[in-house]
C-alpha cells in the first residue's frame, strides 16, 4: 500500500500538468484566431474601402444618373440621401466630400440592396459604406 501512494499521486501529477498544457494550447488558438481573423482588409489592401471603380455620368438615359462601374465592368447604382445619386434633374451628388465627376477613379466598400429595384436598371443597387478618392481619372 506504500508502493501505490507515490504512482497515483504521480499519476495525478501528470494529468493536472497535460490539463494546464490543454488549457494554454486552447487559450492560444483562441487568441490566434482572434488576432489573425480582426481588421483582416486594412491589413491586406492598400486603399481604406478596398473595391476600385470609376464614376459614370448615366444622367443621358431615362432614369439614369451616376454608376459605378467596378474594374470587372459590372456597374452598381448607388443610393444616396434624396434617392438614386445622380437622378435627374438633380445635380451630382457628394458622398462623404467625395464629388461625383465621370470619369473620377475611386475606392469603395457597399452593400448590395436586393430588396430595392431602379428605373435605370444599369445595375445593382447598393448602399456606400465607405469612399474615398484615388486621384485618378479614367480616361
Amino acid at each position: 500500500m506504500i508502493t501505490l501512494k507515490p504512482k497515483y499521486h504521480r499519476k495525478l501529477k501528470t494529468y493536472a500538468d497535460l490539463g494546464v498544457y490543454i488549457l494554454l494550447l486552447i487559450l492560444s488558438l483562441v487568441l490566434l484566431g482572434t488576432v489573425t481573423s480582426c481588421q483582416k482588409n486594412e491589413l491586406a489592401l492598400p486603399n481604406a474601402c478596398g473595391t476600385m471603380a470609376t464614376i459614370k455620368d448615366l444622367r443621358g438615359l431615362d432614369g439614369c444618373g451616376f454608376v459605378l462601374e467596378l474594374d470587372n465592368g459590372e456597374r452598381l447604382e448607388p443610393v444616396y440621401a434624396y434617392g438614386f445619386c445622380g437622378t435627374p434633374p438633380l445635380p451630382a451628388p457628394t458622398i462623404d466630400n467625395v464629388d461625383f465627376i465621370d470619369g473620377k477613379r475611386i475606392s469603395i466598400a457597399y452593400n448590395v440592396l436586393p430588396d430595392r429595384g431602379s428605373i435605370c436598371m444599369a445595375g445593382k443597387v447598393v448602399e456606400i459604406t465607405c469612399i474615398s478618392e484615388t486621384g485618378d481619372i479614367a480616361e
